[in-house]
């Protein structure tokens, strides 16, 4: 199926880290946004192209993707695996059997190869939830390295 050209004016500015992409697909405009420098996204539907309905979804999902904090580690060490299912974060550093850790409500976590994210819009939640894996895992045969800064 061929994507009408869509010609919609948005009134807003999305900034040069922000990827905005729309889609037809089944008789609806789904419009992407994906943040390039967290990978965080949000995506939504719409029947028709009514520019305040959308606006006012750009902008809601670009509080989601641009607003908040964003810090975690990375798994240094042979044998070290990270996963998260359900809200569960589950780390393997070196023993049988993994440590699962309750992800916050209000946090997102995804994990690429060895390098462990979060993100909230709550600093205290993330540094708290990345305080208690410090803690509980032993870092004998290798370490987590937390993110610098930037």
């Amino acid at each position: 199926m061929e994507n009408p050209k869509l010609k919609i004016k948005i009134p807003i500015e999305i900034g040069p880290n922000t990827e905005l992409l729309c889609r037809l697909l089944n008789n609806q405009y789904m419009f992407f946004l994906t943040n390039r420098k967290t990978g965080l996204s949000s995506w939504f539907c719409v029947d028709n192209l009514n520019q305040k309905e959308i606006t006012r979804k750009i902008m809601k999902a670009l509080i989601t993707i641009e607003s908040g904090y964003v810090n975690g580690f990375r798994l240094k060490g042979v044998g070290f695996k990270a996963s998260t299912e359900n809200g569960i974060l589950s780390l393997r550093v070196g023993k049988s059997n993994s440590i699962d850790f309750q992800i916050p409500a209000n946090m997102h976590v995804w994990v690429t190869g060895t390098l462990v994210n979060g993100w909230s819009p709550d600093l205290s939640i993330m540094n708290n939830f990345f305080f208690k894996i410090i803690k509980k895992t032993p870092a004998k045969k290798g370490s987590l390295i937390l993110n610098e800064k930037k």
